[in-house]
């Protein structure tokens, strides 16, 4: 078996001590940490769709998603409308863990594919016009 040669191993040296130390930098500047994207299928009671491809989601106590939608479905538009997913997992972390189906009131149903599933800052909860937002 062939040894590494120095220059690769200094190469992955430099590459470990880069990466723990942005790791590091990351955890001690709580503004630059992501608030985490995930939520459990449970927290999720309430929706809105302003549009026919953007839906807004309520979940926990105060926290908004919006899903933006691969296609537009003129159903979220309608009255009494139903948005159903089916819950693979627990945890809904990325767009293809929402399986969602739109039923308007007559029964017609559509498949709707996420494309997009984004949790709003405080500031972008309070842009939302009050007619649209999902609590």
């Amino acid at each position: 078996m062939r040894r590494p040669s120095v220059f690769s191993r200094a190469f992955f040296t430099v590459a470990s001590v880069a990466l723990s130390l942005t790791a590091t930098a990351a955890l001690a500047d709580p503004a630059q940490a992501k608030p985490s994207t995930c939520f459990f299928s449970w927290e999720w009671h309430g929706w809105k769709a302003p549009s026919p491809s953007v839906l807004y989601l309520a979940v926990r106590v105060n926290d908004v998603y919006r899903v933006d939608l691969s296609q537009p479905s003129a159903i979220l538009q309608y009255p009494n409308t139903r948005l159903t997913t089916v819950t693979r997992t627990s945890s809904i972390c990325l767009p293809i863990d929402l399986d969602l189906q739109a039923t308007n009131f007559s029964g017609i149903s559509e498949h709707l594919i996420p494309k997009t599933l984004v949790r709003l800052t405080p500031e972008e909860v309070k842009a939302i016009p009050t007619k649209y937002m999902p609590y």
